[in-house]
C-alpha cells in the first residue's frame, strides 16, 4: 500500500480552524447552560436544595462509657482490678442527624412548566376565526379552508407543558383545549376543529388520529391521494413516521397540498405526492 499524507497543509489548516470553532461553541455553551437554568423561572413551588455537612449534626451513638484505666484500676500488686473495659470514642461511636428542615430537591424539566400560560377559553380562539362576515354567503368547502388557514403558524406552547420520556415535552394547544383534552397530539383535533368551526360535525370521529384513521378505514372511506380534492381530511405519515392529519387545500397534477395540524409542533401548509404510499385521504363533503 502506498503510504502518503492525509491532509495538504492548507486541508490540515482548515481542519484546525474548524475543530477550534467547534471547541469555542461547546466550551461558551458549556459555560451558558448553568446560566440558563438558573434564570428559568421554576413553577414547581420547590427551592433547589441539596443537603451539605450544615445540614447535619454529628451525635453520639455509641452505648459504652470511655474508661481510660488508671492506677485506681489496680492493686498494691499490679493485678487489674477495675470492671470496665478501656474505651475511647473514635469515629465510629458517632454518626450523622439530618437536621436540616428543608426536602432536597432538583429542578426537573416539569418544574419549568407553566400549567397558567397560554390558556385558552372558546371566546379567545373564536377571536382567531374569520367573521361571521366574511363567512356569509361562503360555500361550506370556502368557509373551511377560510378557517383552516386561519390558523397558519399556530404553535404549541412551549411555556404550558407535560413531559414524556423525561425529555420529550408536549405542549397544550387550543385544539387540545377545544377537545378537552390540552396536551394531546393535535393533529387529529386540529382538522375537527376546523371542520367543527365550518359547521361540519364529526361527533362521530375518534378522538386520537390513528384511532380516526382505522375508524374511517373499516367504514371504507379511507382512499388513496390520487383521488384527493379540496377540503378533504388527508392523514400523513412525517419524517418521524408520526400520524399527521390535515385539510386539503389545493389539488394539482401531482400533488396534493394541505393545511396540516402539529407538524413540527405548529400548523403549517405543505405539500405532498399523490403517490406517496403514506398519504391517504378521507371525504368530507
Amino acid at each position: 500500500m502506498r503510504k502518503g499524507k492525509l491532509f495538504t497543509g492548507k486541508a490540515w489548516k482548515r481542519m484546525v480552524r474548524i475543530l477550534s470553532c467547534i471547541v469555542v461553541f461547546c466550551t461558551t455553551y458549556a459555560l451558558i447552560l448553568p446560566a440558563i437554568t438558573q434564570e428559568a423561572q421554576a413553577y414547581c413551588g420547590n427551592m433547589e436544595h441539596e443537603h451539605t455537612k450544615e445540614c447535619y449534626k454529628e451525635i453520639l451513638s455509641c452505648t459504652r462509657e470511655e474508661h481510660v484505666h488508671s492506677e485506681d484500676c489496680f492493686d498494691a500488686n499490679g493485678n487489674l482490678t477495675c470492671m470496665l473495659e478501656e474505651h475511647t470514642h473514635s469515629g465510629d461511636c458517632y454518626r450523622e442527624l439530618l437536621e436540616c428542615t428543608e426536602e432536597e430537591h432538583t429542578h426537573s424539566l416539569e418544574c419549568f412548566s407553566d400549567a397558567k400560560a397560554d390558556l385558552e377559553t372558546e371566546e379567545d380562539w373564536k377571536k382567531t376565526l374569520p367573521d361571521q362576515t366574511a363567512l356569509k354567503d361562503k360555500t361550506d368547502a370556502e368557509k373551511v379552508l377560510m378557517i383552516a388557514e386561519s390558523q397558519k403558524g399556530y404553535k404549541e406552547s412551549e411555556k404550558n407543558y407535560i413531559v414524556e420520556n423525561e425529555t420529550e415535552k408536549k405542549g397544550i394547544t387550543r385544539y387540545g383545549q377545544w377537545d378537552e383534552d390540552p396536551y394531546e397530539d393535535w393533529a387529529g383535533a386540529y382538522a375537527r376543529f376546523v371542520l367543527h368551526y365550518a359547521g361540519i360535525e364529526t361527533a362521530d370521529a375518534k378522538k386520537h388520529t390513528s384511532d380516526w384513521l382505522e375508524q374511517l378505514h373499516d367504514k371504507g372511506e379511507l382512499k388513496a391521494a390520487e383521488e384527493a380534492e379540496a377540503v378533504d381530511v388527508l392523514f400523513v405519515y412525517d419524517e418521524k413516521d408520526q400520524l399527521k392529519a390535515g385539510i386539503v387545500s389545493e389539488v394539482k397534477d401531482g400533488t396534493v397540498k394541505a393545511w396540516m395540524g402539529d407538524w413540527d409542533n405548529q400548523v403549517q401548509e405543505k405539500t405532498f405526492s399523490k403517490t406517496d404510499e403514506k398519504v391517504r385521504r378521507s371525504k368530507v363533503l
